[in-house]
């Protein structure tokens, strides 16, 4: 087996396909087989072999003990605990020692501590052996290393047994890492020599032992205590390692700056930041303990120290910008700790009120006045500010920076940790930090529009920023007209190319205080952005005016007559950034503004319908897989059927092979865009004079689609709706068969919400369909008879079945018998039980629909049924009558239903613009005009309700025992 394994894992590192697939059949025909994996740690434990397949071995023995560790036997199981405890620390390779390491881990999750009780003697023993030799050992590495996965390990378990546990173990092991710790950072201290002086030999691996005692003290302290957020049980061994650790910190920071670049490995810096990490923790963990003075009084200090530190204060300058990124971390942790920020009164306890009242006090002794200006001054006048790199990077590539910049950066950076300490500051110290902020802002409007220098432009961007990050907390300390007039309308000019600096911020600050640019200065903002931004040559300008657009465009005070002079303008230039931008992101923000525009403006973009339409197949072409480009395009489209109405027939050529390629549930992209495909070719159909055969062959994409999920059933249904009112009989009689299968299955598997959505389709078959070939839906038939006697079901599914049902009553009055005469003898042995529930829906449910349309149908249904004299229904006239004579009062007045909306009544309670979109303006639509010529032709129409009762009850048609029902028919006549 050996050898077959060694081969198999030799074999997977082949450059191959086919010997890929070998070696991983060959091991997962191994895997079952007794002493799989001590194999694989005999491999991974070789010297002769190559590193690529021991390190292969050491990670498929990592997933192996996580998948096969149950199930071995106590003999094998004792075997790999030995092995890798005792060859661990003589691994030569730092990958395969930390895949073994991670499979003690993995391990110890579930024998320890119950099957493998002497683990952590051993390894301190281990430990203790190495470490006494020298800390700059390799051996000493690996079993911290060790060390470090089994706390990480332990430490993620959640049940209240296991946190105990690891409690009760940190106890017991803080002593000798802290220990570990404090002798390892006195080396690495020293390792550190100023500037120009050479490294150790052994700096690096003494930078990495280092930094594994401070992650094991880390997950220790944080972990290995029960939180006192609310048992308000200081830790009073925290009193005297928390102060050293941050001693520490502050030796090995101001010797990490001072060190030659050799001298100073990486670790050194991450092990650092693991300190401020552990600070940052302890907030959230353990905030009693941390507010001690003689914790937290130091702490906030050095906080302090770095935050207010800057890079251009020469070689006196401690400042290290990961440091000061979290620094400023911790600060906005101890802001928001919900538990110095709770009432007094909720404790009534003395000890914990002291507690409370401390920490609060000592917080704000230290938030004074002086500090939060000076860090509010140093946040917006230093770390907030454009750097060299940046203004390198918007020239090399101005895409890159708009959108690492301006559309939300997933990576932290000084500056985005800057804003977020900014808005903490103004959450909790508003007064204050307005204060401090409009004194910066009016240093910065004392600086000449000509004749400021880079220096100067930047803290105005930087500014200006902050003004946008603050408008809200600003609104009643800046005039925002009298600033624009006075200040920001001047900040647009192109004299200088620095000047582009302050355009784009000044773009932004529009944006974000939108709600305080006036009606009558919206004109001015428009004509700035269509004729100034836009049509400047850099991108970096450009995007930013798309961005400011589509702001003030979704804005609740945007009005179309006063953006209408500025369309052609937005529209051009909003194309030439698609055409000119070569990044995808780019173009999707621009298609986004565009959407919004034809959204707004509806029929006012026909003129300019050309342009957009033209450039449609050339950018999809270049999109290739960019999904999310595709799905602006899509949407692009659909919004454009909507302004153009009945004329969108011209851009056909372009729409339908989008449309096949989008729709195709089997398409490459299918999952991510067809749901935008499906918004498209309703708005195609609702406009459709006819159906191409191209576009009637997507039916059959639609039913696949319904077929497979119920996701998209809304719009889906919609969709074959409109297939119905514009195909009629004959898209019935090409794909009929496939429409029928599609609502059999849907109508057997929905909800009642989705049964609903359905049967707006039934209805228009049933208007258009042959009533001598209704057989064919005898199976949708059976399902709504079935459905129909579930309790379970809502009562707006219940009436829209009766609706149906009637309408087959209409179409074919001796078929719909038949067939409730059938299911009732297969279903319930007797039609008398189905007929008198169809009774109790048709007369009782119907109350609670409001749709005119349903009552009048389900009125028509029944008196239809009522002809027939069936013995079932005739038995039940009394509770018949009120249902009749209250439908009949309603539509007793002339053409009561002659206006009626025939699309709203039936999807009453549906928003039905969230799938039909915006609807055309200033024309009518087809698709309406459609439903009223259907409606208008529809034999329920024609005959009226009341002459139709008037008529039996002059004949004598119905048997009413009743003598009032007889005085109220008679009334009715009258």
């Amino acid at each position: 087996m050996f050898a077959g394994l060694k081969g198999a894992l030799q074999a997977a590192l082949s450059t191959s396909d086919e010997a890929r697939k070998q070696s991983q059949q060959m091991l997962q025909a191994l895997e079952p087989q007794p002493g799989y994996l001590s194999s694989l740690l005999q491999i991974a434990l070789e010297t002769d072999s190559s590193g690529g397949a021991r390190e292969l071995a050491g990670i498929t023995l990592k997933h192996g003990c996580s998948k096969f560790w149950k199930d071995l036997s106590g003999e094998e199981k004792a075997h790999l605990k030995s092995e890798l405890l005792d060859k661990i620390e003589a691994v030569s390779t730092d990958g395969v020692a930390v895949h073994l390491s991670l499979c003690i881990g993995r391990i110890a999750r579930t024998d320890f501590p119950g099957q493998w009780q002497e683990l952590f003697p051993r390894l301190m023993q281990k430990l203790g052996q190495t470490s006494n030799n020298s800390l700059c050992d390799v051996a000493t590495k690996r079993i911290l290393y060790v060390l470090h996965c089994l706390i990480k390990e332990l430490a993620s378990k959640r049940l209240p047994v296991a946190r105990k546990g690891f409690q009760e173990l940190s106890q017991q092991l803080i002593p000798a890492v802290w220990g570990l710790f404090c002798r390892s950072s006195e080396q690495v201290a020293a390792s550190l020599g100023p500037g120009g002086a050479p490294a150790r030999p052994d700096a690096l691996l003494l930078a990495q032992v280092w930094l594994l005692c401070t992650k094991c003290m880390k997950r220790l302290l944080v972990s290995g205590f029960p939180p006192d957020a609310k048992s308000f049980e200081v830790h009073s061994q925290f009193k005297e390692i928390v102060p050293q650790t941050l001693e520490v910190l502050k030796v090995v920071h101001q010797r990490y700056v001072g060190a030659s670049a050799a001298s100073a490995p990486p670790a050194v810096l991450r092990g650092m930041l693991k300190i401020l990490k552990l600070l940052r923790d302890l907030v959230d963990s353990h905030p009693w303990s941390f507010s001690v003075v003689e914790i937290s009084v130091p702490t906030l200090e050095y906080l302090y120290f770095n935050v207010c530190s800057s890079p251009d204060q020469g070689v006196t300058s401690l400042f290290v910008e990961d440091v000061c990124m979290l620094s400023m971390q911790v600060l906005q942790s101890i802001m928001r700790s919900p538990a110095y920020r709770s009432p007094l009164d909720r404790e009534a306890d003395p000890s914990r009120r002291q507690l409370v009242e401390g920490a609060q006090q000592l917080l704000s002794n230290f938030f004074s006045a002086e500090r939060l200006d000076q860090m509010t001054c140093t946040v917006v006048g230093v770390h907030m500010t454009l750097k060299a790199y940046d203004l390198e990077k918007w020239q090399a590539e101005p895409e890159e920076f708009h959108h690492e910049n301006d559309l939300g950066n997933f990576n932290e950076t000084l500056r985005s940790e800057s804003e977020k300490l900014l808005c903490k500051f103004l959450e909790t110290f508003k007064g204050q930090t307005i204060s401090t902020l409009m004194k910066l802002l009016n240093q910065v409007q004392g600086v000449p529009q000509g004749g400021a220098d880079l220096q100067q432009l930047l803290l105005k961007e930087s500014m200006y920023n902050a003004m946008c990050l603050a408008a809200y907390d600003l609104h009643d300390s800046v005039n925002f007209k009298m600033f624009f007039e006075s200040q920001l309308g001047n900040d647009f000019s192109f004299q200088r190319e620095e000047n582009k600096i302050i355009v784009r911020r000044a773009a932004y600050l529009l944006a974000a205080w939108v709600a305080d640019v006036p009606e009558e200065m919206r004109p001015q903002v428009y004509n700035l952005l269509m004729n100034q931004l836009l049509p400047c040559e850099d991108m970096v300008i450009k995007l930013a005016a798309c961005a400011v657009m589509r702001v003030f465009i979704d804005d609740w005070n945007f009005y179309e007559e006063q953006f209408h002079p500025f369309l052609h303008s937005a529209l051009r230039n909003l194309l030439l950034v698609i055409q000119q931008a070569y990044d995808f992101d780019s173009q999707v923000q621009a298609f986004n503004v565009l959407c919004l525009i034809l959204e707004r403006m509806g029929t006012r973009v026909k003129p300019f319908a050309n342009d957009i339409v033209a450039m449609i197949p050339d950018v999809w072409q270049k999109a290739q897989d960019q999904s999310l480009l595709k799905i602006q395009i899509l949407n692009a489209m659909h919004r454009m059927m909507q302004c153009l109405g009945a004329s969108s027939v011209a851009t056909y050529n372009i729409v339908i092979p989008l449309l096949q390629y989008s729709v195709n549930p089997d398409g490459l992209e299918s999952v991510s865009i067809f749901e935008d495909a499906l918004l498209l070719l309703r708005s195609v159909l609702q406009f459709a004079a006819e159906l191409s055969p191209q576009l009637a062959g997507m039916l059959l994409f639609v039913t696949t689609h319904m077929q497979r999920s119920t996701e998209y059933l809304p719009i889906s249904a919609k969709i074959l709706e409109a297939y119905m009112l514009v195909g009629g009989l004959p898209i019935l009689q090409m794909h009929g068969a496939t429409v029928f299968n599609t609502l059999l299955e849907v109508t057997n598997s929905v909800n009642s919400r989705g049964l609903t959505m359905v049967t707006p389709v039934l209805d228009i078959i049933l208007q258009i369909f042959p009533p001598t070939d209704l057989a064919l839906l005898e199976g949708i038939f059976f399902t709504l008879l079935n459905r129909l006697g579930d309790e379970s079901e809502t009562d707006e599914a219940l009436i829209h079945i009766a609706c149906i049902l009637s309408r087959l009553a209409v179409t074919n009055l001796a078929y719909f018998l038949e067939m409730l005469v059938k299911y009732g003898k297969e279903r319930c042995g007797n039609e008398d039980v189905l007929f008198d529930r169809l009774v109790y829906v048709w007369t009782e449910k119907a109350y609670a629909s409001s749709s005119s349309l349903k009552r009048k149908i389900l009125c028509v249904g029944l008196i239809l049924t009522l002809d027939t004299k069936h013995p079932s229904i005739i038995s039940r006239m009394d509770c018949i009558g009120d249902f009749l004579l209250e439908v009949a009062n309603e539509f007793k007045l002339p053409n009561s239903l002659d206006n009626i909306n025939v699309a709203e009544e039936w999807h009453e309670g549906e928003d039905v613009d969230d799938y039909a979109c915006i609807h055309s303006q200033g024309e009518e639509d087809p698709e309406a005009v459609r439903r009223s010529r259907l409606w208008s032709a529809d034999p329920v129409n024609k005959a009226q309700v009341v002459g139709m009762i008037q008529e039996r009850v002059a004949s004598g048609a119905f048997p009413l025992n009743n003598d009032e029902f007889k005085e109220r028919f008679k009334l009715l006549s009258s």
